[in-house]
C-alpha cells in the first residue's frame, strides 16, 4: 500500500516531466541539483550492470511474447497508462516505500526490478517476477482486462514489456491499445 500518496504523486509527476523534456539531463539538473554530487563508488557500475541484465532478460523474453525485436521507445511514444506505472514505481523506489518482494528488500545494490500495470504497488526481483508473483487467476476478469483501456476482452490480449533503466513494466494490451510495433 502506498503510504504517502501526495508525495509519491508529486515525485511521479516530476519524473514524468524530466523524462518528457527535450533534454532530460538538463531537466534533472534543474529539478534536483543535488544529484550532481559524486556518486557512491561503484554505484554507477552496479546500475549499469542491473540495466544490462534487465535488457538481456527482455531480449530473451521477446520471442515468447511475440516481439520480433527490442528497442527503447522515445518517452513521448509511451502511452500514458504505461508511463504512469513506471513513474509511480520509480517514485516509490526512490522514496523507499511501497511493497517489495523479500529479495528486493534485502538487496545491497541495484538489481533488475519488475512491476506490473495491474499491481503497481509491488516491485519484484527477477526470481519472484518469473515465479508468478504477478500472475492473475486464469480466465478471471482481471486476467482478461486490457491494461490500456480497461475493457475485459476475449482472447486478444498480448503481453508486453517496457524497460526503463533497470526496471521493467509488465503489461497486457488489446489490439487497439498495443504500443508501437518493434518494442517489447
Amino acid at each position: 500500500m502506498i503510504t504517502d500518496l501526495p508525495l509519491v504523486a508529486r515525485l511521479a509527476l516530476a519524473l514524468d516531466a524530466v523524462l518528457s523534456a527535450p533534454d532530460p539531463a538538463a531537466a534533472l539538473d534543474q529539478l534536483w541539483p543535488a544529484h550532481r554530487r559524486p556518486p557512491t563508488p561503484g554505484l554507477a557500475d552496479q546500475v549499469a550492470a542491473a540495466e544490462r541484465e534487465a535488457h538481456a532478460v527482455l531480449v530473451a523474453e521477446g520471442p515468447h511474447i511475440g516481439s520480433a525485436g527490442v528497442k527503447a521507445p522515445a518517452w513521448a511514444d509511451v502511452p500514458p497508462w504505461l508511463r504512469s506505472t513506471y513513474v509511480l514505481a520509480a517514485a516509490q523506489l526512490m522514496l523507499g516505500i511501497g511493497e517489495r518482494c523479500r529479495h528486493a528488500l534485502t538487496s545491497t545494490g541495484p538489481q533488475p526490478m519488475w512491476v506490473a500495470v495491474w499491481r503497481p504497488e509491488l516491485l519484484a526481483c527477477r526470481r519472484c517476477a518469473s515465479s508468478g508473483v504477478f500472475r492473475l487467476p486464469p480466465g478471471s476478469d482481471a486476467d482478461r482486462r486490457c491494461d490500456g483501456c480497461g475493457r475485459v476482452r476475449e482472447g486478444d490480449l498480448a503481453p508486453g514489456r517496457l524497460q526503463c533503466g533497470f526496471m521493467t513494466v509488465l503489461y497486457r494490451s488489446c489490439a487497439d491499445c498495443r504500443p508501437s510495433k518493434g518494442w517489447a
